[in-house]
């Protein structure tokens, strides 16, 4: 994959099939789409791999699940953060919840809604948070806080 008219070209070539792939593996267009764009900065960070890879289709599709599966984690992650400490009975689907979930997360404050997601999406530390929004870790710590309460708040209609 030496030059940007060959990468241009797998990139062409395999964009769709790729998304279809992470849709449905997402099963919404916005997930599908982040994934899809992930899979292929990743694929362009290591694309010298390629060269000495005889099945590119299948390198690509094996970069595409692991960021789906990634994905998904983090949203899980997230879900547990939320549903801790609620009654057991109550049990949303994946589907429900991380509709639901992207919905309250847009409705937070923004340093709210930045930290939660630095923390819980990204895998941000408390430190790196800090640094990234040139806040105290306290401050993090408190919004990051203020932020799962409203959304547990939310999330169960208390």
């Amino acid at each position: 994959m030496g030059n940007d008219r060959d990468w241009e070209a797998l990139v062409e070539k395999y964009y769709e099939p790729i998304y279809r792939y992470c849709f449905h593996m997402s099963k919404t267009a916005a997930d599908a789409e982040d994934a899809t764009q992930q899979t292929f900065l990743k694929a362009h960070q290591k694309r010298s791999a390629l060269d000495s890879i005889e099945n590119e289709k299948a390198w690509l599709y094996r970069i595409a699940r692991n960021t789906c599966i990634d994905r998904l984690r983090k949203l899980k992650r997230a879900i547990v953060a939320l549903t801790e400490g609620l009654e057991p009975s109550y049990t949303p689907t994946l589907d429900i919840v991380g509709t639901k979930l992207r919905e309250l997360i847009e409705a937070l404050p923004q340093k709210q809604r930045e930290v939660f997601i630095l923390r819980h999406l990204h895998d941000f530390s408390t430190a790196e948070t800090a640094e990234f929004l040139r806040i105290r870790p306290g401050s993090v710590k408190a919004h990051l806080k203020r932020a799962v309460d409203r959304l547990k708040a939310e999330f169960t209609g208390e």
